[in-house]
C-alpha cells in the first residue's frame, strides 16, 4: 500500500460550495451538464445547490477531495487539470474573483490573494516575497490531501496564472514552477496560458517581474472592489464561527511551527482566550486532544518536508517539531507504517 494513504483530508475543514464546482464546459466534454453535477452534492452529500448561498453554504475539505477523485476517475488526472484549468472563468471564484479582477493595481490582487485563499481554499497557502527585481508568490500545501495533490496544487498555480494574465502581466514574463511530474504537453499549456511551467521543481511558486506591481488594471472597480473585499471578510467570519474548536488550535500551532515556533498548551490556550483546563476540556467533548492535534501538526509538516525538500531527517524532525530523532522516527512509523527514509524514497521530490 502507498504510504501516502495513511494520510487523510480534515473532515473537520470547511470549504466554499462555490469553490468545488466544475466548469460547464468541462462537464459538457463527458456528456455532462450542470444538473449531475448537483445530483452527486445532493446524493453524497446531502448538499442542495438551489438552496445554497455563496457566503453560507460549505462541504468538508474530505468531501471536496472525494469530488476531485471523482473527477480524477471521471477524466484522468491530466485531462481534469487540463480542461478544467482551460474552462474556470474567475467569476466562478466568488468574492475573492470578484476582488482580484476588480482591484486597482496587481499588487493589491496579490494582497488579495494571499490574505483570502486560504481562506476560500484551505488547502493551500500563498508567500509573497518580493525584491528589487521579482516578486514570487509561494503556493504550499497546508492539510494533507491524498492522491489529489497535485491536482489541487496545479489547478490554483494555474488559476493565479489566468489573474496574472487578465491583469494584462504578458505571459512572457510569468514564470511558474511545480514540484511534481508533467501530466501535459507544454502545447496545453501555450495554447490556453502562452506560458508552460517547469516542472519536478524545488518548491511551487509563480514569480513576476516587480515593475509589474504598480501596473494599473484596466477593470479596476472601487465600488466591486470594496463589497467584494467585504463578501471576503464576511466568509473569513462565518467560516471562524462554524470551524471547531479543535481546527483553531490546529490552526494556530500550524502558523507557528511554519515560522520555526511550537507553541506549548498553555501559549495555545492564552491564544484563544481561554484557560488550559477550558481548552482541554472542549477539546474532549470534540472528541479530540491537544495532544492529538499537535503530533497532527509535526506528522503532517514531516510528510511534507520529505516530499518536497533535502533537509536531513534529523533536521525534519527538529523542525517539525519533535525532540529527538528517536520519537520523531517511532511516531513517524507509527502513523505510516514506514521509517522516515522509507517514506522520503517513495514519496520525496526525485530531481
Amino acid at each position: 500500500m502507498d504510504a501516502m494513504t495513511h494520510r487523510t483530508a480534515r473532515s473537520d475543514v470547511l470549504v466554499p460550495l462555490f469553490i468545488a464546482q466544475v466548469p460547464q464546459r468541462t462537464l459538457a466534454r463527458k456528456g455532462l451538464n450542470p444538473s449531475h453535477w448537483e445530483q452527486i452534492l445532493r446524493q453524497l452529500f446531502k448538499v442542495r445547490v438551489d438552496e445554497s448561498s455563496v457566503l453560507d453554504t460549505f462541504i468538508s475539505l474530505e468531501q471536496y477531495r472525494q469530488l476531485l477523485l471523482l473527477g480524477k476517475m471521471a477524466f484522468g488526472e491530466g485531462a481534469l487539470v487540463q480542461w478544467w484549468s482551460a474552462d474556470l472563468q474567475l467569476m466562478q471564484l466568488g468574492p475573492i474573483g470578484l476582488a482580484v479582477t476588480s482591484a486597482g493595481t496587481v499588487e493589491e490582487s496579490i494582497n488579495v490573494l494571499s490574505r483570502f485563499v486560504p481562506v476560500v481554499y484551505p488547502p493551500m497557502q500563498l508567500n509573497v516575497r518580493t525584491n528589487e527585481r521579482d516578486c514570487i508568490v509561494t503556493f504550499d500545501i497546508v492539510h494533507a490531501m491524498p492522491e489529489v495533490e497535485n491536482i489541487v496544487v496545479e489547478i490554483t498555480m494555474l488559476t493565479a496564472l489566468k489573474i496574472f494574465l487578465n491583469l494584462d502581466i504578458p505571459a512572457k514574463d510569468i514564470r511558474i514552477r511545480l514540484q511534481h511530474e508533467a501530466k501535459l504537453e507544454d502545447s496545453h499549456y501555450l495554447e490556453n496560458f502562452g506560458r508552460a511551467p517547469t516542472f519536478r521543481q524545488s518548491s511551487n511558486t509563480i514569480t513576476i517581474p516587480s515593475r509589474y506591481l504598480r501596473q494599473g488594471n484596466r477593470d479596476a472597480s472601487p465600488l466591486v472592489f470594496r463589497q467584494a473585499i467585504r463578501d471576503c471578510q464576511a466568509l473569513q467570519e462565518k467560516l471562524i464561527s462554524l470551524s471547531s474548536l479543535g481546527t483553531r488550535t490546529y490552526q494556530i500551532l500550524l502558523d507557528c511551527a511554519r515560522s520555526g515556533t511550537h507553541l506549548s498548551l498553555e501559549e495555545v490556550a492564552d491564544r484563544l482566550a481561554m484557560s488550559t483546563r477550558t481548552l482541554i476540556r472542549r477539546l474532549q467533548t470534540e472528541g479530540s486532544s491537544f495532544r492529538d492535534i499537535q503530533s497532527d501538526v509535526r506528522l503532517g509538516l514531516a510528510m511534507e518536508y520529505l516530499e518536497g525538500t533535502d533537509r536531513p531527517i534529523k533536521r525534519i524532525g527538529h523542525d517539525a517539531g519533535f525532540t529527538s530523532l528517536s520519537s520523531f522516527s517511532r511516531a513517524f512509523r507509527k502513523r505510516t507504517g514506514l521509517s522516515p527514509s522509507e517514506y522520503r524514497q517513495q514519496n520525496g521530490r526525485t530531481d
